[in-house]
């Protein structure tokens, strides 16, 4: 399983040219670490220069601030995180990202800030897949899980950098509740297979329920 370790940039120095592992307590694969760089305040002159290990960064404030980077030349996906009540800016090569409290489940509100803005993307809360909200920092796997996003909201776990050194037990949660889905699709029995239907089917009168909220007047 892949982790996503979110640290500052001077702390993703530390680990330039080092492969980040955590080792399994069952000896088997070690599960692989990539780092998201949080981005506050300070030097940024350096992103250019990120190493390999890092997946993606996040600045936790306004991007424009920082007008001396060129957000072209770093090699990361790159996210501005907001709240829902923030007003959202879009910049080129930059994905707004929305982070919601634990627990919220307002499936209608999100629907109505991805339809003003396309290219943002949900992550906390416990949601619920519906057409048209984006959830999680990536697209990949969305169609291979439960329509249920809670506490993980990606093909990985992401979690500070600080608390790698106790992750063992909260890796192997999250480990069997990304791969119980593929190991589920393997033992369906036939009436399993039909339970299953219908709870797609539940996702997608969910999803109808919000296909034709734009031609309401809020």
């Amino acid at each position: 399983m892949e982790i996503l370790a979110s640290c500052s940039l001077e702390d993703s120095l530390k680990y330039d040219g080092s492969k980040l592992v955590i080792d399994r307590e069952d000896g088997g694969k070690p599960d692989k670490v990539v780092l998201n760089i949080v981005v506050s305040d300070g030097n940024v002159d350096t992103l250019n220069n990120i190493n390999s290990n890092v997946k993606c960064v996040t600045f936790d404030t306004d991007v424009a601030d920082f007008s001396g980077v060129d957000l072209s030349e770093v090699k990361a996906d790159i996210f501005q995180e907001y709240s829902l009540d923030d007003e959202i800016h879009e910049v080129d090569g930059v994905t707004p990202l929305i982070r919601v409290p634990d627990g919220y489940s307002n499936m209608r509100a999100l629907w109505d800030v991805c339809r003003r803005h396309p290219t943002a993307r949900v992550i906390g809360g416990n949601l619920l897949q519906v057409r048209g909200v984006n959830i999680g920092r990536y697209a990949a796997g969305k169609d291979k899980g439960s329509p249920v996003y809670n506490g993980i909201y990606d093909q990985f776990l992401e979690v500070p950098l600080i608390e790698i050194g106790n992750l063992h037990e909260v890796v192997k949660k999250a480990r069997k509740k990304l791969e119980g889905v593929s190991t589920e699709k393997r033992s369906k029995t036939p009436k399993e297979k039909k339970q299953v239907a219908k709870k797609k089917d539940v996702s997608k009168s969910f999803s109808s329920l919000f296909s034709d909220i734009e031609e309401e007047d809020f």
